[in-house]
């Protein structure tokens, strides 16, 4: 099992949310990541390669976009994270979150 640190986001001042991710694996289009919440639920997110370039460009490992991109989702998606979403999904969601872990990648990590 990866463990990896926590990210905290405060979107909006909607409160904090903490997602963490369990596991990661990768696949051939790019990663799966299996998270927990601090209530205890599970969900996992895919990353494709291309949506890490996006955001990322290489400057932060994929597990800290999907952190990030998860607390994002669950603090700012009123029905929370669902239970299996990719993360090209959740840009249709929240049309602020390519700004959100654009900015997040390049002046946070």
């Amino acid at each position: 099992m990866l463990r990896l640190g926590l990210v905290i986001v405060q979107p909006g001042g909607r409160g904090v949310a903490t997602v963490r991710v369990e596991r990661e694996e990768e696949t051939p289009r790019g990663w799966t990541y299996h998270l927990v919440t601090p209530g205890g639920t599970r969900h996992v997110l895919t990353l494709s390669f291309v949506d890490y370039e996006h955001w990322a460009g290489g400057r932060v490992p994929p597990s800290m976009v999907a952190e990030a991109l998860a607390s994002y989702v669950a603090a700012e998606r009123p029905e929370g994270l669902p239970g299996r979403f990719d993360a090209s999904t959740a840009r249709r969601w929240l049309p602020g979150l390519d700004a959100h872990l654009r900015g997040a990648t390049s002046a946070r990590w």
